[in-house]
């Protein structure tokens, strides 16, 4: 079995911590992420312990390119985008993530792997642990392994189906699809519109297709009052007449996106400063 070095962080008491205690330490305060999903508080809160707590600012790289350390890590705060370069220099958006996913990769270092990656959207707080401490976590606790690869044959599963709308879709419905899988999930169902903080470029990153498909098809929407165009923003006003854009049935399943279902539980974890 691999060996744990030595805890990075001190766990806090989840409920009872001094006024004094937080000026001294960092608290972590996330949502249940999927990574945890079956694991006590103690289990958790011994695994964040190894973790390093690292802050990122907007555009900046947290995996690939310059930053060559092999690391997993959790995003607790902010979203990033998870970019794939081509040989030539193109790229592509393969996922948005947000609070409470896991992000970087989950397997052997490769070739095709140094073309990856992890760019901050905002300003990002992760917790980060070196590869080989999350593997000899991994081996003390097989539900952390289990949920690494559910997470892993989510991934895959959400590429195989942007490949097939990619091959069998028109651009009208993979645009539809790609703009709902960006609305926040936990949106109230009382909030008549929502606002996609993506330019017009990212968005055909995402769905295939070039600048001027999505200008066009934008603009087509934004006159029949499906959509509001801004500088760099979607405001989605008619969700259902989207939905019906995409080919979903309004009380049919949301196209998935590349995270798990979060639980509204929350826990917090005290690190050293």
């Amino acid at each position: 079995m691999s060996s744990i070095p030595p805890r990075l962080g001190k766990v806090a008491d989840t409920h009872q911590v001094s006024k004094s205690a937080a000026r001294r330490r960092r608290l972590i305060c996330i949502e249940w992420p999927p990574l945890f999903e079956g694991l006590s508080v103690s289990e958790c809160a011994e695994i964040v312990s190894f973790a390093q707590d690292k802050l990122f600012w907007p555009k900046e790289t947290i995996y690939g390119q310059d930053n060559v350390e092999r690391i997993i890590s959790l995003l607790v705060r902010g979203r990033v985008k998870t970019v794939r370069l081509s040989p030539l220099g193109g790229q592509v958006i393969l996922r948005i993530e947000e609070a409470g996913d896991l992000i970087g990769e989950l397997v052997l270092p490769s070739e095709a792997l140094d073309r990856l990656r992890v760019q901050a959207l905002e300003r990002c707080q992760v917790l980060a642990w070196e590869v080989q401490t999350f593997d000899a976590l991994c081996e003390r606790f097989p539900r952390l392994l289990h949920n690494s690869m559910q997470i892993l044959d989510e991934r895959l599963r959400i590429l195989e189906e942007r490949f097939v709308e990619l091959a069998t879709e028109n651009a009208d419905s993979r645009l539809a699809r790609t703009l709902i899988r960006l609305l926040d999930q936990n949106r109230s169902a009382a909030r008549q519109s929502v606002n996609i903080s993506f330019s017009n470029h990212e968005l055909g990153q995402m769905s295939g297709m070039s600048l001027f498909t999505v200008n066009r098809l934008l603009s087509s929407w934004q006159q029949s009052k499906i959509i509001q165009r801004q500088r760099k923003r979607v405001c989605v006003v008619d969700l259902a007449s989207l939905m019906g854009l995409g080919g979903i049935k309004a009380s049919g399943r949301l196209p998935a996106r590349a995270t798990c279902t979060k639980s509204p539980s929350r826990v917090t974890f005290q690190l050293l400063a």
